[in-house]
């Protein structure tokens, strides 16, 4: 760890406004000569704001000094901004992180094709799978994903990219060690979380929203899947535009809510795409050496299972057992094993009334085929 890292820690971790963050650093050129400015000179910088300058007056680094010992015991990589492996896309963006909080091993982002998938956290069935297909076709035609890890879209991205043998890094809108579960560990294994907040930061709703600009200053390309009019998506989308790059969108229904976003995108300029190689071969020119987008597979492509013993009858995303269950049971277990998981989603799926539906559900939960999750809904049992 670099002396500096400490003063960049210290100004990150400051309850200080970010434009004043900003001006100083303007102003001064990095963290540690802002701390070891003259008494009264950090008030006389235009854009800082009386408070701010009082409260980095105090010149305490007790806090820095308590993320590091916690990085260390937690083993979180610090990056700060001045370090050479600190991304030059996220230079060149508004407000750049100072300090980045690293879980697992960050590629070389600067020469890396990664596309972050973004979209609702309702998620249509439809959306997962257009989701799952195009992280999964990016990663296999030499592409890394980005992803935020939340729920639905973005979720379903990241699960597809890691099967596909690939690379995911997370932008998390929380602190890395907050990002419990299967999938963020996977995704630490096989490459990376990220976060500008410290270990033991308390999450507030705000940083989701913060943490976009990150997750746009990464990529190299941005994939709107599924998203309504009003929605964190658009301001993605937003961001990502503000910064520059590439956005590409999945068009969806006309009468869907769930697409009014994405079809809005395409209106305005967003690239049309229905598969993960349609932008790598957008990407190529910047990529050469890294992307082919010869590779047509998609993550149903490779998850298709015919099983001719059990219900004669395709099964995508993984192998069930369809035994003993009447033609309508088989139909809702394989609508729940492509990831719909509410009563409205699977009446949309399937075309069963919800009369019907509602009982059949009660029925394949006594055979203990499926199960209420308090956190994900409906889905298939782990008996």
């Amino acid at each position: 760890m670099k002396t500096s890292d400490r003063y960049w820690i210290w100004l990150a971790d400051a309850d200080v406004n970010v434009n004043s963050k900003a001006a100083l650093v303007e102003a001064f050129g990095t963290a540690e000569n802002i701390f070891s400015a003259e008494p009264g000179a950090l008030r006389g910088v235009d854009g800082v704001l009386g408070k701010d300058a009082d409260l980095l007056e105090k010149r305490d680094l007790s806090a820095a000094d308590r993320i590091i010992k916690s990085c260390e015991a937690k083993k979180i990589r610090i990056l700060t901004i001045d370090d050479p492996d600190y991304p030059s896309r996220l230079k060149n963006i508004y407000a750049p992180p100072y300090v980045l909080y690293v879980k697992g091993n960050l590629p070389s982002i600067d020469n890396e094709p990664i596309l972050a998938v973004v979209g609702t956290r309702n998620a249509t069935s439809y959306g997962k799978r257009m989701s799952k297909d195009i992280a999964y076709q990016f990663v296999k035609c030499g592409g890394m994903i980005a992803s935020g890890l939340t729920a639905g879209i973005e979720e379903c991205a990241a699960e597809a990219a890691l099967s596909a043998g690939g690379t995911v890094i997370a932008y998390l809108g929380t602190s890395v060690e907050k990002a419990c579960g299967d999938l963020a560990k996977r995704v630490a294994e096989r490459g990376a979380l990220i976060s500008e907040y410290a270990p033991g930061t308390v999450t507030q709703k705000i940083f989701f929203r913060h943490r976009n600009r990150i997750g746009s200053g990464i990529s190299a390309g941005v994939c709107a899947v599924e998203a309504p009019r009003k929605s964190g998506t658009a301001l993605f989308v937003s961001e990502a535009l503000e910064q520059g790059k590439q956005v590409f969108a999945v068009p969806g229904n006309a009468d869907s809510e769930m697409s009014e976003g994405t079809l809005r995108f395409i209106k305005e300029g967003a690239m049309m795409i229905t598969g993960g190689s349609e932008i790598a071969a957008e990407l190529l020119p910047d990529f050469p050496e890294k992307l082919d987008p010869g590779h047509r597979e998609t993550f149903r492509d490779a998850k298709k299972v015919f099983d001719n013993k059990k219900s004669g009858c395709y099964i995508e995303e993984m192998d069930i057992d369809c035994s003993g269950l009447s033609d309508i049971q088989k139909k809702i277990l394989l609508s729940v094993s492509k990831g719909n998981s509410t009563v409205e989603e699977l009446i949309r799926d399937t075309g069963i009334p919800a009369p019907s539906l509602l009982s059949q559900l009660t029925l394949l939960e006594i055979k203990k085929r499926i199960r209420n999750d308090r956190e994900k809904g409906i889905v298939l049992s782990d008996k």
